[in-house]
């Protein structure tokens, strides 16, 4: 995509970049959030393709990707060269985007929510290479939403809210949270409900040593037990790759359990599930809103005349659903492809949670998002919990686990962990 108006100026020369070639010959790279990997491909392929891009003809793999491999180790990142991509988890991918772009020697690097799925001692590791990469005269851009990241590691800040720049070339050092937040979305945003309504456990969802393989066939969940009550969140954390996402596809029924039991309550029929992917597993991207919010909806009686969907009856009710769920588009049979991320997450859980499902599995539900979005999206999450339902909310964000859980755990190894070493990983969320 290129301006419409304006200039792009690095290290005082104007450049035309009509393709993300001209980017990279400009010196400019960019870490995305929406991941641009081989999924095919092996971690050590990915980065020798970097490479190639860059020139030159022989390929030798192993001696292309070994910069970027060398860097993981500096990072105390443990990434097997050898596997397939696909095989990889959300945050493992992240950190492979990251050394794309790193290892290449760039002048300028862009990160576009980079955090969302590393946890505390990934991120200050992260913010340290970009400390040292900006001392060594490389100009560092982060593209971000998590407000104490952004005081923390950058010098200067600037607001953009619906396309406009609403403040700019702020000092860090001069802005506080509550400053940035207001800006970003117009007002004060409200503080958090950190009321616990935990209802009677008439009923329960139970795991009963349940193992899971993962697409190897490997185990990556080991002999797990929990329970969750009516009317409860628990919580399920950690670095991400220890077998959260098999736990999550297997509790959503979309991955099969090699041994143990699992036991949903009685009266649920449906089970909510939000993938941690939202545009390769939650969303159809080419289909419009409407047809996305019909892959569930078309069980619901509302869009629905004498068992028929009719075109009327469907508009109505996927516009009241838009309405709702405060899904900004301009028409819902533009594809979800053209929404933001924000917006594309709340297609996904407008249309699993319209339902009213009694069991929710949800995967870092607010990866990536703003301010607004994030606090909407674990709003519903608490609403659903205080009308009942069983939650397990699988996130890699300490700061959602202790604002959203009722219980919290860890997972480690592919197994859980709680009391003393649950709390020594959690720094104290209790």
């Amino acid at each position: 995509m290129q301006p419409d108006k304006g200039d792009i100026v690095v290290s005082g020369r104007t450049v035309a970049l009509r393709s993300a070639a001209d980017a990279s010959r400009s010196g400019i790279s960019l870490v995305h959030q929406h991941f641009t990997l081989v999924r095919a491909f092996t971690v050590a392929e990915n980065l020798a393709l970097q490479q190639a891009r860059l020139g030159g003809v022989l390929l030798n793999v192993d001696a292309m990707a070994a910069s970027a491999l060398d860097l993981a180790k500096s990072l105390g990142w443990s990434i097997d060269p050898r596997k397939r991509v696909e095989s990889l988890s959300v945050g493992e991918q992240q950190r492979v985007e990251i050394l794309k772009a790193l290892a290449s020697g760039r002048r300028v690097v862009m990160f576009d929510e980079p955090t969302s799925t590393l946890v505390r001692e990934e991120i200050d590791d992260l913010f340290h290479l970009m400390r040292k990469l900006r001392d060594a005269g490389t100009t560092i851009v982060l593209i971000a939403h998590k407000l104490a990241e952004v005081l923390e590691v950058s010098d200067r800040v600037t607001i953009l809210r619906r396309g406009q720049i609403v403040a700019s070339d702020l000092a860090t050092s001069e802005c506080s949270a509550e400053d940035l937040a207001e800006l970003m979305v117009g007002h004060a945003p409200p503080m958090p409900s950190r009321e616990r309504r935990v209802h009677g456990k008439t009923e329960s969802l139970r795991a009963e040593r349940v193992e899971v393989l993962n697409d190897r066939g490997q185990i990556a969940v080991r002999a797990v037990s929990f329970e969750v009550g009516e009317g409860e969140i628990l919580g399920i954390g950690g670095v991400d790759g220890n077998g959260q996402a098999e736990l999550a596809e297997a509790l959503a029924g979309v991955r099969s359990i090699s041994s143990g039991e699992l036991y949903l309550p009685c009266a649920s029929h449906l089970v909510a599930y939000l993938p941690q992917d939202r545009r390769r597993d939650g969303l159809a991207l080419h289909m419009s809103i409407r047809e996305n919010l019909l892959i569930e909806g078309h069980r619901q009686p509302n869009p629905k005349t004498w068992g028929l969907l009719l075109p009327m009856r469907v508009r109505a009710w996927c516009e009241e659903i838009v309405r709702n769920y405060d899904i900004r588009t301009t028409d819902i049979d533009a594809p979800a492809a053209s929404l933001s991320g924000g917006n594309q997450q709340k297609v996904v859980v407008a249309r699993v949670m319209s339902g009213e499902p009694r069991v929710i599995i949800a995967v870092s539900p607010t990866r990536g998002l703003d301010l607004r979005a994030t606090q909407y999206v674990r709003n519903v999450l608490r609403s659903a919990r205080d009308q009942g339902a069983f939650v397990v909310l699988f996130t890699t964000d300490l700061d959602e686990l202790a604002e959203l859980s009722d219980r919290v755990l860890i997972m480690s190894g592919g197994r859980l962990l709680e009391g003393q070493d649950m709390g020594l990983l959690l720094g104290g969320v209790e």
